[in-house]
């Protein structure tokens, strides 16, 4: 009877853990079909928003039992990506008393993602072209309008140059006194003609003041005769190596010998004129050659005002 008991209690023992083998596998097999159920249904339906929760059973040796985690609402998911769907398992054994939990995670496949065409279409690089191309005729026209503007700017100012120059040579030249003040010589009339004839060193032809007048039946020189003595002054400084011949005139009207020296004290206050004017004194000779020399017929008053006059001339 023992050994019968024994027998009894063994076979109890192997039919109970083939039970709990096919309990077992019959738990996995469910696990796997709800694995795979619910696979399928994340890559349709959104998942329920359900609050989580464990089934904790009573603590019993012969009994397994597993435990279910419900599926919660995922979070956000940014970059396309769907969370994996866990589930846990867990059993006790009666015999060992422990408990084992078994986790799987099947990740979910997303499709995937579109790429998105960064190159420009044909039309869009068809405009973007043409844009180009204008430009660069733009920028050519703004290039050609520039070197335009600066070669009349350049030709403007040669011009405005060229002008210059000719206004400075055509000016009547600028001579300086001896006391270092400037004098510019009158455009025309006696004054150039004195400048050239000391230039070309022509002796002995005597060229009439005109701008030299004195006071009636004197010898003292008018205010408007300046000009043109610090003229003849400034020309004999810039040739200190001349000497020149001051001659007095007079009309006939009146004794001969009061005329010569009416004409004599003429011709004296010019060259006292120029001497204080810084020429020397040595280099001025002076005569008075009265009514002697007209240059015109002294029965007319006009004839008679030229007869009167004052000359000069290189004498060395």
């Amino acid at each position: 009877m023992t050994e019968n008991s024994m027998d009894q209690d063994d076979l109890s023992a192997v039919q109970e853990y083939t039970i709990a083998g096919i309990v077992l596998l019959l738990f996995s097999l469910l696990y796997w079909f709800l694995n795979q159920e619910n696979t399928t249904s994340a890559d349709i339906l959104q998942p329920q928003k359900l609050s989580e929760t464990s089934l904790i059973p009573e603590r019993d040796n012969k009994t397994s039992s597993i435990q279910t985690g419900l599926i919660s609402p995922a979070p956000p998911v940014s970059n396309n990506t769907i969370p994996a769907i866990t589930q846990s398992a867990s059993w006790q054994s009666g015999a060992e008393d422990t408990t084992t939990t078994v986790t799987s995670t099947t990740p979910v496949e997303t499709p995937a993602a579109i790429p998105v065409d960064t190159q420009p279409t044909a039309l869009m690089q068809a405009e973007i072209e043409r844009l180009q191309a204008e430009n660069a005729v733009l920028k050519q026209a703004e290039t050609a309008r520039l070197q335009m503007a600066q070669i009349a700017q350049q030709q403007a100012a040669a011009t405005s140059d060229t002008q210059s120059a000719m206004q400075q040579a055509n000016a009547p030249p600028s001579y300086t006194l001896p006391d270092g003040s400037s004098v510019t010589l009158a455009p025309s009339g006696f004054e150039p003609a004195l400048r050239d004839t000391i230039r070309q060193q022509v002796h002995n032809t005597p060229l009439v003041f005109d701008n030299i007048q004195f006071d009636s039946g004197s010898t003292s020189l008018h205010a408007s005769s300046e000009q043109q003595l610090k003229a003849v002054a400034a020309l004999l400084h810039q040739n200190p190596n001349i000497k020149v011949m001051l001659r007095g005139h007079s009309d006939d009207i009146g004794q001969a010998a009061n005329n010569a020296q009416l004409s004599l004290l003429r011709a004296n206050s010019v060259g006292l004129a120029l001497v204080n004017l810084g020429i020397d004194r040595q280099r001025i000779r002076i005569m008075g050659m009265g009514a002697s020399l007209p240059l015109e017929s002294n029965a007319t008053e006009a004839g008679r005002q030229k007869n009167r006059r004052i000359d000069i001339s290189i004498i060395e």
